[in-house]
C-alpha cells in the first residue's frame, strides 16, 4: 500500500477514505486527495515485469478510497497484478516497451477497471472448474474469475480491453470467512 508501513485508510478531512496518516502533507494525504478529487485515475504504462508493482500500489490506495475493506483492496490488487503480467506475457509475448492503460473509477457501487492493451487480441478463458495445483499457470484467470463480481474480455480490432468490476458490498474473502 502507499504511504507509511502500515498505513491504511480512514475518514479524514475532504474525503471519506482520506487517510490521516503521514502528518500534514504527507504522502498518503496527497496520494489519497487527488484520488479523491477525480474519483477516475488514468494509468500509461509500457510493457516491462518492473510496472507491475506500482501500478498495483496505486490501485490498491484507489480502492481506499472506494470504501473496500482492507482484504478487498488487497484482492483487486492481486488481480490487477495478475492481469498485466498476462498482458505481458500474452498479448505481446514478452515484449518490452508495449503500451498498456490502465484506467480505475470509483463508482457509486462499486470500481470499475479497465485494461487495454494492442497486443494479439486473443480472448483468455475463463476457468470451467477449479484450478489443478499441480497444473502451471491459469493462476491469474482464476483470481480475476473468484475475486472479481465482473469480468469482461472485448476483442478490439487492435488488441484487447479487459473490464473488471468489483462492488463495495462485497467483503474481502478473509472477512467473509470470519
Amino acid at each position: 500500500m502507499a504511504g507509511g508501513a502500515g498505513s491504511r485508510a480512514r475518514d479524514g478531512p475532504g474525503c471519506p477514505g482520506a487517510a490521516a496518516s503521514d502528518g500534514p502533507g504527507g504522502w498518503d494525504r496527497m496520494l489519497q486527495t487527488e484520488y479523491c478529487r477525480r474519483r477516475r485515475v488514468e494509468l500509461t504504462i509500457e510493457s516491462h515485469p518492473s510496472q507491475i508493482a506500482s501500478v498495483r500500489r496505486t490501485l490498491e490506495a484507489f480502492a481506499q478510497t472506494c470504501l473496500m475493506d482492507e482484504d478487498a483492496c488487497d484482492e483487486i490488487g492481486l488481480c490487477v497484478n495478475e492481469a498485466l503480467a498476462n498482458v505481458i506475457r500474452h498479448a505481446y509475448h514478452g515484449e518490452a516497451g508495449k503500451p498498456i492503460v490502465v484506467v480505475v473509477e470509483c463508482l457509486g457501487h462499486g470500481m470499475q477497471i479497465t485494461i487495454r492493451d494492442w497486443g494479439n487480441g486473443h480472448t483468455p478463458r475463463m476457468p470451467e472448474a477449479p484450478r489443478d495445483p499441480m497444473h502451471v499457470g491459469g493462476v491469474g484467470m482464476y483470481c480475476l474469475d473468484q475475486l472479481m463480481d465482473e469480468v469482461r474480455f472485448d476483442a478490439q480490432p487492435d488488441g484487447m480491453l479487459l473490464t473488471m468490476m468489483r462492488r463495495c458490498d462485497r467483503p474481502g474473502r478473509k472477512r467473509k470467512a470470519e
